[in-house]
């Protein structure tokens, strides 16, 4: 039996932006899938840590994540998440 599957590529953005002051920082430690390509119908895991730790979280697509160190998704096509990262005027993106 012939079967055509499509693989689906998550595509993680990160990339320094603004830190304002002395006092406020944010750093993206961690923003990896695992595993980084799936199966249409298939999940994976999000996994990302920031510091300082109670830094605000939101991913592109999921929203705030803030106080979580993962999350599970299962997109329908070729999708590409963006995390950003604020603590104080500290922006990561």
């Amino acid at each position: 039996m012939n079967r055509a599957l499509q693989l689906l590529a998550l595509t993680l953005a990160c990339s320094a932006v603004v830190a304002c002051s002395d006092d406020d920082h944010v750093k993206i430690l961690v923003f990896q899938a695992s595993p980084d390509t799936i199966e249409v119908g298939q999940s994976t895991k999000l996994v990302f840590a920031v510091d300082p730790a109670d830094a605000k979280v939101d991913i592109s697509g999921l929203g705030d994540m803030t106080g979580t160190t993962s999350a599970t998704v299962s997109p329908t096509a070729t999708t590409s998440y963006q995390l950003t990262a604020k603590s104080g005027s500290a922006i990561e993106t």
